[in-house]
């Protein structure tokens, strides 16, 4: 009989980085393709700011609800700023991987 700590699993696997290959069957149009999601990205990001900076310089907003309203602004913006300039990257210039580390955070 093994003793109870040979039971434990000690194994340690971590891929050197991750293959990205965008949109399946439309590598041909990655570049146009690559439009309407910076447009998106402007958008959201300008939005979000826009929302932010009315909460912060009205002060009849200073009310709880408005409160949870720029938490999701800031939410949304930090998720934008941290998806999509990977995206762009693998749309634009043909960048397809990303590190192990990068994917984890």
């Amino acid at each position: 009989m093994l003793p109870p700590q040979s039971y434990i699993n000690i194994s340690f696997f971590q891929p050197p980085a991750f293959l990205m290959i965008g949109i399946p069957g439309l590598e041909a149009i990655h570049g146009w393709l690559a439009i309407p999601f910076s447009s998106m990205y402007t958008m959201a990001l300008l939005g979000n700011c826009l929302i932010l900076l009315a909460v912060k310089r009205t002060p009849s907003l200073h009310q709880p609800m408005y409160y949870f309203l720029s938490m999701l602004a800031l939410t949304d913006a930090g998720l934008t700023l941290s998806t999509l300039p990977t995206t762009l990257a693998v749309l634009w210039f043909d960048y397809r991987l990303i590190g192990f580390n990068a994917c984890l955070v």
